[in-house]
């Protein structure tokens, strides 16, 4: 007994579409894997070339971790939300500055404490206080001053205070030379 072939099934003509070419690509056979391969795979061509315009991520660093710090100023200070010490504690307003870690030439962002924007306030930059009329929208306020973007500081832990519970930090301007 002889086995018929069944023919395919053939698709309707489609309509035109302008000045595009469409290409129909019709399976062999139900089963054939050569369908799979009958179709171009990268109808766009590969990448040539990437380049890198700018980083989004820093490090995040803060004087509880480090000796000494000298630290170039990009940004305004501004209030960032980030998790409080504990993981399940819910999210905390916390004043940082972006720069650039001058001993390893790394851009990061700086978490200041408050002998740090004390500091930054006393010498008449612009800096965030601590609201205590409005803690609605944010607990800090901008106390205004001159810019600090483009200024270098040292940084440099001192003891723990006894019965306080953190370190005096020391703060000076300095200028950098390279």
């Amino acid at each position: 007994m002889a086995t018929r072939k069944q023919e395919p099934e053939k698709l309707p003509d489609l309509p035109p579409v302008g000045e595009t070419e469409v290409t129909v690509v019709q399976p062999a056979s139900e089963f054939s894997i050569d369908s799979l391969f009958a179709r171009k795979i990268n109808g766009i061509p590969p990448l040539s070339n990437i380049s890198l315009k700018r980083t989004l991520t820093k490090p995040l660093i803060a004087m509880a971790h480090i000796k000494e710090l000298i630290f170039t100023c990009s940004s305004e200070v501004y209030v960032m939300q980030l998790p409080a010490k504990d993981r399940k504690a819910e999210m905390d307003h916390v004043r940082v500055v972006d720069g650039v870690d001058e001993s390893i030439n790394q851009e990061c962002v700086l978490m200041l404490n408050e002998l740090m924007a004390g500091a930054f306030k006393r010498g008449g930059y612009r800096t965030m206080v601590p609201d205590t009329y409005d803690k609605a929208i944010s607990k800090y306020k901008e106390v205004p001053g001159n810019s600090i973007i483009g200024k270098s500081f040292a940084f440099r832990e001192g003891v723990k205070k006894e019965g306080k519970g953190y370190r005096a930090i020391e703060t000076v301007e300095v200028e950098i030379t390279r």
